[in-house]
């Protein structure tokens, strides 16, 4: 085998170069290549987890949110009817009890309850007086009730007295009417007694 030549080995020696130059460049290039992936990663996971604590904050404001409706909706829905700037009490509570008679002998009487027979209630026994009259008065003005409530048996009572009343007093007319026909009445008797006596003496002057 022949030696190389002076040139022949220069280029051997340059090829070899370049080979370990093209190698030493195709590592760097790859490292470059792995360290660029890496950092892509790095930053696609970063993302990523930008992204699914952003939509963990939304899925929790949002949950938060339908808690929020959820709680108002039960709140109207448990809310109580309001009328003429009156909100009904709830049923459970003492003022609820005293408005539940209200609404019952109301019911029973065909008419608005007397405060009377609200105090005297067995459901409103052991309740304050003042209790039971200042939500009678809140019970009113919510259901549009006005002027003074009786009992039908006070209203009777009232009619009763009244009808005994224009009974005497048209028992005294027909008194005062029968005395004054009577006086009347004694009256002509005494004026056609005395015409009666005239007449008999006059008749009698003429026969003498």
């Amino acid at each position: 085998m022949s030696e190389l030549t002076a040139e022949q080995k220069k280029e051997e020696k340059e090829r070899i170069a370049a080979e370990k130059k093209a190698d030493k460049e195709a590592k760097a290039a790859a490292r470059k290549a792995e360290q660029e992936e890496k950092t892509a990663a790095k930053a696609a996971a970063k993302e990523a987890a930008a992204k699914e604590r952003e939509a963990a904050k939304i899925a929790k404001a949002a949950e938060k949110e339908a808690e929020k409706a959820a709680k108002a909706a039960e709140r109207e829905a448990n809310k109580m009817p309001e009328q003429n700037g009156i909100t009904r009490p709830k049923p459970d509570t003492t003022c609820g009890i005293i408005w539940a008679q209200a609404d019952r002998i109301s019911m029973d009487l065909g008419q608005a309850a007397p405060i009377a027979m609200l105090l005297e209630n067995e459901a409103t026994e052991g309740v304050n007086d003042h209790t039971v009259k200042t939500q009678y008065a809140r019970w009113r003005k919510f259901n549009g009730v006005t002027g003074r409530i009786v009992s039908p048996a006070e209203a009777e009572a009232k009619e009763q007295v009244k009808a005994d009343k224009e009974a005497k007093a048209e028992a005294r007319e027909v008194e005062r009417k029968a005395k004054a026909e009577a006086k009347e009445q004694a009256k002509a008797d005494k004026e056609a007694e005395k015409a009666a006596k005239a007449q008999a003496k006059k008749e009698a002057t003429e026969k003498s």
